[in-house]
């Protein structure tokens, strides 16, 4: 079947006849699951089942993943190619072990491990990363061969039960003398070192309060009554377990090993060290909302290392739709096109920061006027949470904040 039109233009007749014959064969080969199939589309890749009019719809307005030249998860079988296959079967058995397990670790390095974890974890990991899964094993070592399986689980949704039934199963089948661990538990244990730290700080179910400094030996809310902990009747004596519990998530570590891979650390400085200012537009930092940020707040703009564009939120939904509503309702109601642009380059700078404080009802109320706002108004509203930042930089500090209406 020809597959050319993957390339050409999307508004062609010949791209929606190739869209119409790529459903056809879906429909002709693959398995469907109430009348759905996997999407190929740039966006989806395979990854989500929809139905045919959305994925018709996500082929044609978002582009054919042009890397699916073979449709395996559409019906066809692959065969591979000759030489692909002499290839692979003359590649050194020692990379295919490794299977770049040993550059990651040494990405991260042994400092940023014994930095996040209390005990020196780095030189069993390391250990790990050579140590073969059986005596003889050339393709997998003990660390590789987990990686693999956590991969399988978390891709597939397994529930620990099962995962664990698969790991007894797999080292029975396995020879004598295997390394794979027999239990989830055993598996995420060696893993942990990867991982980055946390603290699980428990809350209140009706989020009032965290149960830390002051509140930290309390056992109901003292704002709503609530009782810290499930089965609060139960006078057994019985350690209860937590209503509610927060994982946080501290930034700084997250940062630190961003910046221990060379890889990544040139990565994060491209747009400082490597960018060419050529007048095209091919980067974010080509665009002028970036330029106008680094104009407004040079002391954010002169570090390169400063990272910029995080979502915590990835779109930006769910609970957090609120707080982005009344953000919409500030906005148009700035005086002049200069203010409401340096306006909204403030709120864009700060807004994981506004999410995290949801002060914009205390400013809603302060400012509930008909006409717009005037550069003034602007200007209090800037310092004011320009103030509360300042004060409050740190993340561990953003749940101590004084309620919105003592904030104004």
């Amino acid at each position: 079947m020809d597959r050319s039109w993957i390339n050409v233009v999307r508004s062609s007749d010949e791209y929606e006849n190739g869209v119409n014959e790529f459903i056809e064969f879906a429909r002709k080969h693959d398995p469907n699951i109430n009348e759905k199939f996997y999407c190929p589309c740039i966006k989806c890749l395979n990854d989500r089942r929809l139905s045919v009019r959305e994925i018709r719809e996500h082929i044609i307005c978002d582009g054919f993943n042009k890397n699916y030249t073979r449709w395996i998860w559409h019906g066809e079988i692959d065969i591979p190619d000759v030489s692909r296959v002499e290839d692979s079967v003359n590649e050194d058995d020692d990379e295919v072990m490794y299977d770049n397990i040993e550059e990651m670790i040494n990405d991260v390095g042994a400092e940023a491990f014994e930095q996040a974890h209390e005990n020196k974890s780095y030189d069993a990991l390391s250990a790990d990363a050579d140590k073969p899964l059986y005596p003889g094993c050339k393709t997998y070592s003990r660390l590789s061969a987990i990686l693999k399986l956590i991969q399988l689980k978390a891709t597939h949704g397994l529930s620990d039960k099962c995962f664990t039934e698969l790991l007894i199963l797999f080292k029975g089948m396995l020879p004598e003398d295997n390394e794979l661990p027999e239990s989830n538990y055993k598996a995420k244990k060696i893993l942990c070192p990867l991982g980055l730290g946390y603290k699980k700080i428990h809350a209140c179910p009706n989020d009032c309060i965290l149960y830390r400094k002051d509140f930290k030996n309390l056992h109901e809310c003292p704002k709503c009554g609530i009782s810290r902990y499930k089965n609060s009747n139960d006078e057994s004596g019985i350690k209860k377990p937590p209503s509610k519990v927060l994982w946080y998530l501290p930034i700084i570590p997250r940062f630190k090993r961003l910046f221990a891979s060379p890889t990544e650390a040139k990565n994060l400085r491209w747009h400082a060290d490597e960018k060419i200012d050529d007048g095209k537009l091919r980067h974010p930092s080509d665009s002028p909302q970036w330029k106008k940020m680094d104009q407004l707040y040079p002391f954010f703009g002169n570090e390169p290392r400063n990272l910029r564009a995080f979502n915590a939120y990835h779109i930006m939904k769910g609970t957090h739709a609120r707080q982005l509503k009344k953000l919409k309702w500030v906005y148009p109601k700035c005086h002049g096109q200069g203010e409401a642009e340096e306006y909204g380059l403030f709120v864009m700078r700060h807004m994981l920061e506004i999410i995290k404080l949801d002060i914009v009802d205390s400013f809603e109320k302060r400012f509930n006027m008909d006409g717009p706002y005037s550069k003034a108004d602007i200007d209090v509203v800037r310092r004011d949470w320009a103030e509360c930042f300042l004060e409050n930089s740190a993340i561990d500090a953003f749940y101590d904040l004084p309620s919105p209406d003592k904030i104004c």
